[in-house]
C-alpha cells in the first residue's frame, strides 16, 4: 500500500501543474541545480531550500467538531516553504547565443513563471495557501548558492508558500465527541409589524381584565408585554410564540392580571393569515404601592 502524499508533496504537485500551464516546453524539477551536469533539455528548477513555521500569521487554529464522524477536525500549524526558481537552457554561452539577448529564453521563462505564481494567488486550488514572491531574506548571502553553481550568478525568483500542516501524532486517536444523529435547521421569520400587533392585542387584554377603563391603562403604565418567535412546530402553518409580561402594578391588580396571563398559555391566534401559538407564557409582574397621578 503506497504512502499518502504529505502536505508539502501535494503543494509541489499543484505548483508543477499550474506553472506547467503557463510555462511551455520545460522540464520542472524540484531538486537543486547541478552546474556540472548541464541539462539536455530546457529545465526549470524549483529548489526548496528552507522549511519553517510561519509565525507571522496570527490565525486561530482551533479544531472544529465534525458531526458526521463524531470527532474533532485535525489541528494544523502554518508552515512556510521557501523556493529558488532558476531556469537552465542547453544553449552555449558565447556572445552569439540567444541566451545573451534582452529577450532570452531565461527572461521569457522566468517571466512566465512569475506570472504563474501571481495567478496562483487567485486560483481555488490555492485558497488554503499564501503565496508571496519575496527577496531571499532567509539567505544571509547568495555567495554559497552561486558557489554551488560554479560561481556563475543567474537570475532567480525567490518565492514562499505558507500551507497548513497537520500537527496530530499518527498514534494519537481522534478526539471523540458526542455524536449528532440528526441535524434540524429551522428558520423563523416574523415581521416586526406582526409581533407589535400581537403585543398590543395582549396588552389590551390586560386592560380589559382591569375593567377596560382609562384608569386601568394608567395602572398598567409600568407593565409591558414582549413577544418573540420560537422554533417552528411540526406543523408549518403554526408559529410558536414566547410571551413575557414584565413590570410592576398595584397589589390589588396582581391577581386579576395573573389569571388573565395564565389563560393565554396554549392559545392559538390568527394574525394576518397565520396561526400563532402562545406556547410559552411567563409573567414576572411585581406588586407595588403605586400612587395614581393626580389631575
Amino acid at each position: 500500500m503506497a504512502d499518502e502524499p504529505t502536505e508539502i508533496a501535494v503543494l509541489n504537485e499543484l505548483i508543477a501543474k499550474h506553472i506547467g500551464e503557463h510555462v511551455a516546453d520545460v522540464d520542472i524539477r524540484f531538486d537543486a541545480p547541478n552546474a556540472q551536469e548541464a541539462p539536455t533539455t530546457p529545465t526549470l528548477h524549483l529548489f526548496m531550500y528552507l522549511i519553517h513555521e510561519d509565525l507571522s500569521i496570527r490565525q486561530s487554529m482551533q479544531n472544529s467538531y465534525n458531526p458526521q464522524t463524531a470527532t474533532y477536525d485535525t489541528a494544523y500549524a502554518r508552515i512556510r516553504c521557501l523556493y529558488l526558481a532558476t531556469y537552465w537552457d542547453s544553449s552555449s554561452g558565447d556572445a552569439s547565443s540567444p541566451d545573451t539577448q534582452a529577450s532570452s529564453q531565461t527572461i521569457l521563462k522566468l517571466t512566465e513563471t512569475l506570472r504563474a505564481l501571481l495567478c496562483m494567488r487567485r486560483h481555488d486550488d490555492f485558497k488554503n495557501y499564501q503565496i508571496r514572491v519575496i527577496e531571499p531574506e532567509a539567505l544571509n548571502s547568495l555567495g554559497n548558492f552561486w558557489q554551488a553553481l560554479d560561481n556563475k550568478p543567474r537570475a532567480i525568483i525567490n518565492f514562499a508558500v505558507t500551507l497548513p500542516v497537520s500537527i496530530v501524532h499518527p498514534a494519537t486517536p481522534a478526539e471523540a465527541g458526542q455524536p449528532i444523529l440528526e441535524t434540524i435547521m429551522q428558520t423563523t421569520q416574523q415581521s416586526a409589524a406582526v409581533l407589535e400587533k400581537l403585543e398590543q392585542l395582549l396588552f389590551n387584554r390586560l386592560v380589559a381584565a382591569l375593567g377596560n377603563t382609562s384608569a386601568a391603562r394608567t395602572q398598567l403604565a409600568k407593565v409591558a408585554v414582549h413577544v418573540a418567535p420560537l422554533p417552528a412546530s411540526d406543523d408549518d402553518t403554526v408559529q410558536n410564540i414566547q410571551v413575557i409580561v414584565t413590570g410592576v402594578t398595584q397589589d390589588a391588580n396582581l391577581a386579576a392580571l395573573n389569571t388573565a396571563i395564565t389563560a393565554w398559555s396554549g392559545e392559538s391566534l390568527d394574525q394576518d393569515g397565520q396561526t400563532l401559538l402562545l406556547s410559552e407564557v411567563t409573567s414576572t409582574l411585581a406588586a407595588a404601592a403605586l400612587t395614581p397621578p393626580t389631575n
